[in-house]
C-alpha cells in the first residue's frame, strides 16, 4: 500500500515539475497590489503581525493599511498613482520608512521586497545593548522557542527544554501536558518518528544541542493533523546552513551518573548543504513509590502498606545525517536519515505488608525481577519542493519512513514470609517474560499552494499515514515439581495491530481591509485492525471517517492590539498502548490492561489570543474552551483482595476552559519572561462510576530570570509551580521545583556551564484515589535533582553561521 500511493504522488508531482502547471500569473483585474515582507535587520528573522501603513506623499493622508500575517507577508490594496510611502512598525522596534512608491497603468503589483525593522538601541555607561532574537516569538497561531538562551538546559535533552516553554507541563514519568491534556502531537521537523513509539519519554534521548526551535501550535489549521487535543508540538533539529565547514561539539557530565556527549558538523557546497551527527546518554535512574491500601469487602476490611523500587542504567546512541540539495532556483530535494540504539539494564523490587481489619501484620510478600531491553529505531526521509513564477506558489512532496524494535527480557521470583521477615513462608511465583515489538511505519504527504489575484491564497493536500506493529509476549512460570519453565496461554499473546490515516484538506485565506481570516476543512478515514493469536480473544476492527472544520480571523482593534479568534474540531483515537488487550503483570498487585474496545475522542476547541504591543514587552494573552466526548482516562478496579486491574476507558464528556498569559521583557539587569494558566476542568465519568462527576480548579505557573554577571557570565533560575488537580477516581497534589545554573561565553569558541536540576529536591507525585472497593494514597519520588557540568566548543565559528543561516531562510522565505 506505502508504495502504490508513493508511486502514485510521484508522478504527480513530476508532472507539476515538468508541465509548470498553475505557474503562469493571472490576468485582468483592476487592483493594484502592494507586498512585502517584514523582518528583523539583524537576525534576518520574520516579524508576524507586524502593522503596515500606506499614506499619500503630498498630504499625508492615510490611504490603507494593515498588519503582515505570521510569515511576516503583508499584502495591500493601493488605487492608481502615487508616490505614495509606506511605514511599518513593530513592537521594540524602530519604525521603518519606505518612500517613492508608485502604481500606475498595467503595473498592478509592486512588491517592495523586505522591509528591515531595526531593533531599538539603549546606550548604558557608553556599552551599546543593542536588540536581540527573543526567548520566546509569540505569535497568533503558536509559540516559537528558541533554545539558545536557556541555561538551566545546557547540555540537557528536549524534555529539559520543555519544562521552561509556555503552556507545557512535565509529568513524574516524563509525560508531556497542554493546558491540562495530555493528548499532544508530537512532531520531529514536523513528521511522526516511531522513535516515540507511543512513549513521550523518548524525548529524554534528543540531546539540546541538535534543536533549534520549539513549536507549540495549540489550535493547528486544516493543513495539519486533526489529532491531538491539546494540539501539535514541532520540534525542529539544527541541519544545513553557513559556509564551508561549521560544528559543534558539547560534552556534559551530571552528578549523579547522567553524562552526555554531541558532535555535530554542517558543510556548505555551493547548491548541496549536508550535515552529520552523533550524541551518546549515559544516565543512571531510580524511583520509588510508597502507598497506603484499604480494601473493602463484604465481610471485612484489610490493609497493605507497600513498596516499590527500580533502578535502572541505560546508554542510547544516534548517528544522523542528511543533505539538501538546490537541483535549480525552482526545484530543491532534501533526503535524511538517523539511526538510535538504546540498551538498558533494570532492577525491581515490589513488596507489601498485609494487615488485617484491626491493622495485625499477617505477613509479608516480596517480588524482585531484573530487566534487560534493547530498543532500535531507524528514521529515513525524502523531500521535495517546487516553485514556480508566481510568488508563494509552491508544490512540495514529503516520503517518511521508520522501523525499529524493541526486546524485553524479564525474569522474576516471589516468596511470601513471616511478618519480621524472619522466615520463609512458601515461593509465590519464578517466571521468565520475553517481549519482542517490531514495528514500521510510512507516511507520504503531498501539499500545493496558489495564492490568488487579490489577497487570498489557496492551500490543498493529501496524506496518507500508516503503521504496523507486531508484539510477541511469552511468560513462562517455574514448575518446582518439573524443575522446569512452561508458557502460561493466559498472559502470553501474539498481537498484530495496523492502522491508517488517509486524509485530504483544503485551506482558503484572505485578507479585507485590516481583517484577515482563513478558513479549511479536513477529512480524515481511519481503519484501525488488532489481531491476538494466543489468548482467547476475538479479532477487532474498527473504521471511521470524520470531517474537522477550522475558522482563524484576526483582526486589529486597534493599531497595536490585533486580536484572533480560533476554532478546530480534533481527534484523540486511543493509542496502541491503550487498545492492546495483553495483560502486562510486571507489578502482580496492578495489572495492566488495554481495552481495544475504546472510541476516539472527539473535540471542539475554541480560542480568544490578543498582542497588545506594549514597549520593551513581549505578552500575549489567550482564552481558551474545550469539550471533548468520550474522553479517555485510567480506570482502576479491585478484581481480587489483593490485585488490582488499572484499564483505559471512556467516560461520558470533559470540558476545560482557561486563560493563559506569557510575557517576557529585557530589563537593565535582567531577562525574564513568565506565563501563568488558570483553568477549570468538568468531567462526568459517571458511566464508569456512579460517583465520579469532577469539576475543580487548578492553575500552574512559571518564572525565568536570567541576569547578567560582569561581561561574559550568565546566572538563571527558573521555577515551576502546578496546583490541585482531580482524575475520575481522586485528586492529585500540588507540585513545584526549581533549576538553576551559570554559564561562561568563552567568546567565539565555545561555553562553558554548571546547572543544577531540581534545586530543592521537591519534584514528586502525590496521589490519593477511591471507590467503594478502596481507598488508597500513593507518593512516587524519581531521582531528579542532578548537578551538570557542561563543555561546548564551536568549529569555525558556528555561532556566526547560524546567524547567517537565519538571514539566508530569511530571505528564501521572500522568494516564495
Amino acid at each position: 500500500m506505502i508504495k502504490r500511493i508513493a508511486y502514485f504522488l510521484l508522478a504527480i508531482f513530476f508532472v507539476f515539475i515538468g508541465s509548470g502547471a498553475f505557474s503562469q500569473p493571472g490576468r485582468g483585474g483592476t487592483s493594484h497590489n502592494i507586498s512585502g515582507k517584514t523582518t528583523d535587520k539583524n537576525s534576518g528573522q520574520p516579524l508576524p503581525y507586524a502593522t503596515v501603513s500606506l499614506y499619500r506623499s503630498a498630504d499625508s493622508s492615510l490611504v490603507t493599511g494593515g498588519i503582515a500575517d505570521s510569515a511576516g507577508i503583508f499584502r495591500l490594496s493601493a488605487p492608481a498613482g502615487g508616490p505614495y510611502y509606506l511605514i511599518s512598525s513593530f513592537m521594540g522596534f524602530e519604525n521603518a520608512l519606505i518612500t517613492n512608491i508608485s502604481v500606475a497603468g498595467d503595473d498592478k503589483k509592486m512588491n517592495v521586497g523586505q522591509i528591515r525593522l531595526q531593533p531599538k538601541v539603549q546606550l548604558l555607561k557608553d556599552v551599546e545593548v543593542v536588540g536581540e532574537k527573543p526567548d520566546y516569538l509569540l505569535s497568533m497561531d503558536k509559540k516559537t522557542y528558541f533554545v539558545g538562551k536557556d541555561i538551566v538546559a545546557v547540555g540537557g535533552t528536549v524534555t529539559d527544554l520543555l519544562r521552561n516553554v509556555p503552556s507545557i507541563n512535565i509529568d513524574m514519568d516524563n509525560q508531556i501536558t497542554v493546558r491540562g491534556s495530555s493528548d499532544v502531537k508530537i512532531l520531529i521537523d514536523g513528521k511522526p518518528s516511531a522513535l516515540m513509539g507511543g512513549d513521550q519519554s523518548a524525548l529524554n534521548q534528543i540531546p539540546v544541542y541538535s534543536i533549534e526551535k520549539i513549536e507549540l501550535i495549540t489550535n493547528p489549521s486544516a493543513k495539519y493533523d486533526a489529532e491531538g487535543m491539546g494540539g501539535i508540538l514541532n520540534i525542529v533539529t539544527k541541519k544545513t546552513g553557513g559556509e564551508d565547514m561549521q560544528g559543534f561539539i558539547n560534552l556534559t557530565a551530571g552528578y549523579y551518573h547522567d553524562h552526555s556527549g554531541s558532535l555535530q558538523i554542517r558543510m556548505n557546497r555551493g547548491r548541496i548543504k549536508s550535515f552529520i551527527g552523533y550524541d551518546a546518554k549515559y544516565q543512571k535512574n531510580s524511583r520509588e513509590m510508597v502507598s497506603e491500601r484499604q480494601f473493602f469487602t463484604d465481610s471485612s476490611t484489610y490493609y497493605m502498606n507497600y513498596l516499590s523500587t527500580t533502578a535502572s542504567d541505560e546508554l542510547s546512541n544516534n548517528i544522523s545525517g542528511g543533505v539538501d540539495w538546490s537541483v535549480t532556483e525552482k526545484f530543491s530535494a532534501g533526503l535524511s536519515g538517523s539511526y538510535r540504539y538504546k540498551p538498558e539494564i533494570g532492577e525491581r523490587s515490589t513488596g507489601f505488608m498485609r494487615l488485617d481489619s484491626a491493622k495485625n501484620e499477617e505477613y509479608f510478600s516480596d517480588r524482585s525481577s531484573t530487566d534487560e531491553s534493547v530498543k532500535q529505531n531507524f528514521d529515513a526521509s525524502l523531500m521535495m519542493r517546487k516553485k514556480f513564477i508566481r510568488p508563494g506558489q509552491l508544490l512540495s512532496m514529503d516520503i517518511f519512513y521508520s522501523q525499529g524494535s524493541d526486546e524485553q527480557r524479564q525474569v522474576s521470583e516471589g516468596a511470601i514470609f513471616t511478618p519480621d521477615k524472619s522466615a520463609q513462608i512458601s515461593i509465590t511465583e519464578k517466571d521468565f517474560s520475553l517481549t519482542q515489538t517490531p514495528r514500521q511505519q510510512g507516511t507520504v504527504q503531498a501539499d500545493y499552494a496558489h495564492p490568488m489575484k487579490s489577497k487570498g491564497k489557496i492551500e490543498t493536500g493529501i496524506k496518507s499515514y500508516m503503521r504496523q506493529l507486531n508484539s510477541n509476549y511469552s511468560v513462562l512460570f517455574y514448575d518446582t515439581s518439573e524443575s522446569a519453565y512452561f508458557e502460561d496461554s493466559l498472559f502470553s499473546s501474539n498481537l498484530e495491530f495496523t492502522e491508517q490515516v488517509h486524509a485530504g484538506y483544503f485551506s482558503y485565506s484572505a485578507a479585507i481591509s485590516k481583517l484577515q481570516f482563513m478558513a479549511g476543512i479536513r477529512s480524515e478515514g481511519t481503519v484501525i485492525s488488532i489481531m491476538q493469536a494466543l489468548q482467547d480473544s476475538v479479532p477487532y476492527e474498527n473504521s471511521y471517517i470524520d470531517f474537522f472544520p477550522n475558522l482563524q480571523v484576526t483582526y486589529p482593534f486597534t493599531e497595536k492590539l490585533p486580536v484572533q479568534f480560533s476554532y478546530s474540531r480534533r481527534i484523540t483515537r486511543p493509542s496502541y498502548n491503550q487498545l492492546d488487550p495483553s495483560f502486562n503483570f510486571s507489578d502482580p498487585q496492578n495489572i495492566h490492561r488495554g481495552n481495544p474496545y475504546l472510541k476516539p475522542e472527539l473535540t471542539h476547541s475554541l480560542e480568544l489570543n490578543f498582542m497588545p504591543q506594549i514597549k520593551g514587552v513581549q505578552f500575549q494573552g489567550s482564552g481558551y474552551y474545550k469539550y471533548s466526548v468520550d474522553p479517555v482516562t485510567r480506570f482502576r478496579r479491585q478484581i481480587t483482595e489483593e490485585v488490582s486491574q488499572i484499564a483505559f476507558e471512556n467516560a461520558a464528556w470533559r470540558q476545560s476552559y482557561g486563560v493563559e498569559m506569557t510575557v517576557s521583557q529585557k530589563l537593565k539587569f535582567m531577562r525574564y519572561n513568565a506565563s501563568f494558566n488558570f483553568y477549570r476542568i468538568n468531567l462526568d465519568a459517571r458511566n464508569l462510576l456512579e460517583t465520579a462527576l469532577r469539576d475543580f480548579y487548578s492553575w500552574n505557573a512559571r518564572m525565568n530570570v536570567t541576569v547578567p554577571i560582569k561581561k561574559y557570565f550568565d546566572f538563571m533560575v527558573s521555577g515551576f509551580w502546578q496546583g490541585p488537580m482531580q482524575s475520575a477516581q481522586g485528586d492529585i497534589k500540588p507540585m513545584y521545583f526549581a533549576d538553576a545554573g551559570v554559564r561562561r561565553d568563552l567568546g567565539k569558541s565555545g561555553e562553558i556551564a554548571v546547572r543544577v536540576s531540581d534545586l530543592f529536591n521537591t519534584k514528586r507525585f502525590e496521589i490519593n484515589a477511591s471507590d467503594p472497593t478502596f481507598i488508597i494514597h500513593a507518593r512516587v519520588k524519581r531521582l531528579s535533582q542532578r548537578i551538570y557540568l557542561s563543555f561546548s566548543y564551536r568549529i569555525n565559528n558556528y555561532a556566526m553561521a547560524e546567524k547567517k543561516m537565519q538571514r539566508e531562510q530569511a530571505e528564501e522565505m521572500m522568494m516564495e
